[in-house]
């Protein structure tokens, strides 16, 4: 099932308000984009070790690495790291919503992207909050 586009259907504008232009860091930059249905969030990691901490995403999405390499870990609800898989440039891997995870550098100015769809196949906005709001703080109540 694609998505419709029909002369008569109107398509509803993302409140992007709730979006964090760009955190930078001194080990890592965080930013994220929407680009008409994809919502984009850019991990650039300038430093080996850099990590991504544990956070959920609302929605399934793919983990992809432009550049570099990263390890991907699931976090347990005791708080736990298992480790899930390691990922190099042009690897990626579909991280189901509601999982916590963290990401770590494995090289200098490693690059990796979080792809995800902000609407359904009619169009509708799926919500409004693409990532948990406090995702370096993880409520695991929601898994």
């Amino acid at each position: 099932m694609g998505i419709k586009f029909g002369k008569s259907k109107k398509i509803p504008k993302v409140n992007k308000s709730n979006l964090k232009c760009s955190v930078k860091k001194s080990d890592a930059k965080f930013e994220e984009f929407i680009y008409g249905n994809v919502w984009i969030r850019e991990l650039l990691f300038y430093k080996k070790g850099a990590k991504k901490r544990g956070h959920i995403h609302n929605f399934d999405h793919i983990h992809y690495v432009a550049r570099g390499s990263v390890n991907i870990f699931i976090i347990n609800p005791d708080g736990n790291e298992n480790f899930l898989q390691t990922l190099h440039d042009g690897c990626k891997i579909k991280v189901p919503a509601g999982v916590a995870h963290s990401v770590v550098a494995l090289e200098d100015n490693t690059l990796s992207l979080c792809i995800q769809a902000v609407r359904d196949d009619d169009l509708n906005i799926l919500k409004t909050n693409y990532i948990d709001a406090n995702e370096d703080d993880v409520n695991y109540s929601k898994l």
